[in-house]
């Protein structure tokens, strides 16, 4: 942190000897001079004193610290002593009494957190907002904004001020705009004045692209890590990555949980294998392996065995994995230590380095839908890690090895989540709430002792799943992993439908015993009522970026919308005696209902037109969803015990979940699986000088 600090003027009443034993000296040569930098009590005074010397075409980096420079270093300490003894003249001369000198070095210490506070209130503004690069321009931010008894200004440059003068010194780097380059370097200066005190901050920021992966890592005990898997473990953490730790003697209930708030699952060599076994090989997010015994049971190859090297033989330099190694043979390890190879590749696996000076394949992928050895197809990307033998050391792996380690973990997890995705159900008759893959995998409790449940939605941008319990007269809400759980509404005598719009912060519901739709905000504020003189609201469903609310009315039996505010009613569909799901796919235009009394699904437009039947023979649906991305519809049916999976206009009808004796409805989580890719984020290195 550079300070730059002025004393308070007082007159002088303190001799030199008293507290030059008080001061620690810093002292830079540079080329325009000494920079000395004095610390009393914990407070730095900075001052800059121009010294002629020659060779000043010589870069200011190389001569910046006297110790590197032997050769001038007896000028350097005449000098430093000369400069001492004038800022501690200075001091003296400038204060007074004790009592003065404590008052000013309040002030100076002040001054300082008033100017650090700046800085702080900057970058975490900088850190919530997105678009701030399109709100603000390079130049004065804030000016003499009172904070803790003093004022604080804040000026922002599009560079880097490698001098720490309060300006850009390399014009080349800062173009004087903030906003046409996401990853550009910027510097934030932080003026602070408390009564005479001056304090400023200099810091600059440096803007990295970073992915943000969900990390599911497999160890011996998750209580207790190996001192290796504290080294992998601090590897994804200073990536950025949102690490979990799994025993491998876990349950499998418990991994399919896990797995459901993951992208990738990297199996660390620690495990025993015998633990883990095969938990993991029909899991549908990535997979990063490091566990030799698992080249077989995971569908690489034949078998596998050890060597020890230093280096990889890269055949495939254009894969994303190997992307930015050195093609040909490579060091990956600082030292050598074992590496393994996958003997007899079979299935869909794809070699990208081998063991220099053999054919033996020692980095493998096996890409989502491919064949694996043994038979089957892998269920989401697979890497077989070049290493993972017994005594391999994590601390060895160099900055390729580190590289190779990221893009792996980062591949893999891309391909996750493209298939992510859930579907949740009312388990009505074992008064609980489920979920499970959108391929029917996976199923698992969510949340116990639901009462009687009759409706429930999903917040995917909030990571929220709500539902009404007619039993408690509740609608509440928890955690999509079912943490976290809370009651927002209270009163809610007879609530059979539930609506959620998390883009615009409003959770809409049906009350049969008030024969009115209300409206609140998520967390259960601002209660009102929308929509009255409603008979029996059987489904809701909301199309936030339309702005309009669509309902089954029981009692009209028809279909009806109005704006999300209530206004604009109208009557759509009619026809629909027993509407016992409704879904809207505003981008697609289409409104999808299941209608109990005809035993069928049907879709229309979203004014009503053109309606079709989509699925015939439908005993009793008690539920529907949409994915519009996967381009698929789900239903329950209380008549045949499942949850069904068709396509967007009916075909290929298939059971998707068995044993659902009573659903209470079905909602999709789509928040992740829409994207296409993990999500990137920008992490900020703050250098404060």
């Amino acid at each position: 942190m550079q300070s730059h600090s002025a004393p308070a003027t007082q007159p002088a009443r303190q001799k030199l000897s008293d507290i030059a034993s008080q001061f620690d000296d810093f002292v830079n040569l540079s080329a325009d001079g000494v920079d000395a930098t004095i610390r009393l009590g914990g407070i730095a005074m900075r001052r800059v004193f121009d010294v002629q010397k020659p060779n000043r075409s010589q870069s200011t980096r190389a001569r910046r610290f006297v110790r590197r420079r032997p050769a001038i270093a007896l000028i350097a300490v005449l000098v430093v002593t000369a400069v001492i003894a004038t800022l501690a003249t200075t001091f003296v001369a400038s204060t007074g009494t004790t009592a003065a000198i404590s008052r000013n070095l309040e002030g100076h210490a002040q001054a300082r957190q008033i100017a650090e506070t700046g800085v702080r209130l900057t970058l975490a503004y900088i850190r919530a907002e997105d678009d701030w690069r399109s709100q603000k321009s390079e130049g004065a931010w804030l000016k003499n904004v009172s904070m803790l008894g003093g004022t604080f200004s804040i000026k922002v440059m599009d560079g880097q001020d490698t001098d720490n003068d309060g300006e850009i010194s390399n014009l080349t780097e800062g173009d004087g705009s903030l906003g046409d380059d996401p990853l550009d370097v910027f510097t934030v200066v932080s003026t602070a004045v408390y009564g005479d005190a001056l304090h400023i901050i200099t810091v600059s920021v440096t803007p990295t692209m970073v992915k943000s992966v969900r990390v599911l890592l497999v160890v011996p005990d998750e209580e207790a890590l190996t001192q290796q898997d504290v080294i992998k473990n601090g590897f994804m953490k200073e990536w950025g990555y949102d690490v979990s730790l799994i025993s491998a003697s876990s349950s499998q209930a418990a991994f399919d949980s896990a797995v459901a708030n993951a992208d990738v699952a990297y199996i660390s060599e620690e495990i025993v294998s015998s633990q883990l076994g095969t938990k993991l090989k029909n899991a549908s997010i990535g997979l990063v392996n490091e566990e030799r015994e698992f080249t077989d049971e995971y569908g690489f190859a034949s078998s596998s065995n050890c060597f020890s090297s230093t280096t990889l033989d890269i055949v495939n330099g254009a894969h994303q994995i190997t992307q930015g190694l050195t093609t040909g043979v490579a060091a990956i390890l600082a030292s050598s230590t074992e590496i393994h190879v996958a003997q007899g590749p079979g299935g869909g696996a794809e070699v990208l380095a081998e063991r220099p000076s053999n054919d033996d394949a020692t980095l493998l992928v096996i890409e989502t839908g491919d064949a694996l050895f043994g038979g089957g197809s892998a269920a989401g990307r697979r890497v077989h890690l070049p290493w993972g033998c017994d005594a391999f050391d994590a601390a060895q792996l160099n900055g390729e090895g580190k590289l190779l380690m990221r893009q792996a973990i980062e591949w893999a997890g891309e391909g996750a989540s493209e298939s992510e995705g859930q579907i949740f159900w009312i388990d009505r008759s074992n008064k609980r709430i489920r979920s499970a893959m959108l391929d029917g995998s996976g199923a698992q409790n969510v949340i116990n002792n639901v009462d009687d449940g009759t409706a429930i939605a999903i917040d995917s941008e909030g990571g929220k799943v709500y539902w009404a319990d007619k039993n408690t007269k509740n609608i509440h809400r928890a955690n999509l992993d079912g943490t976290n759980k809370e009651n927002l509404i209270s009163g809610v005598n007879d609530p059979t439908a539930l609506g959620v719009d998390g883009a615009g912060g409003k959770l809409y519901w049906a009350n049969k015993d008030t024969k009115k739709i209300h409206r609140a905000n998520l967390d259960g504020s601002s209660s009102q009522n929308l929509i009255s003189g409603l008979d029996e609201v059987t489904a809701i469903a909301v199309d936030g970026d339309g702005g309009k609310i669509y309902w089954a009315d029981k009692d009209s039996k028809k279909l009806h919308r109005a704006n999300l505010d209530g206004s604009g009613e109208e009557h759509i569909v009619s026809n629909v005696k027993e509407g016992n799901g409704l879904a809207v796919d505003g981008n697609g235009g289409k409104l999808y209902w299941a209608n109990k009394d005809r035993k069928r699904i049907r879709r229309a437009d979203l004014d009503g037109k053109n309606g079709e039947t989509l699925v015939s023979s439908v005993d009793d649906p008690t539920g529907l969803a949409v994915d519009p991305s996967g381009e698929m519809i789900y239903w329950a049916n209380k008549d045949t015990k499942k949850i069904h999976a068709a396509e967007l206009d009916g075909a290929n009808s298939q059971n998707l979940i068995n044993g659902v004796d009573e659903a209470g409805g079905v909602a999709l989580d789509l928040g992740a699986g829409t994207g296409g890719g993990l999500e990137s984020t920008i992490l900020y290195a703050v250098d404060w000088h």
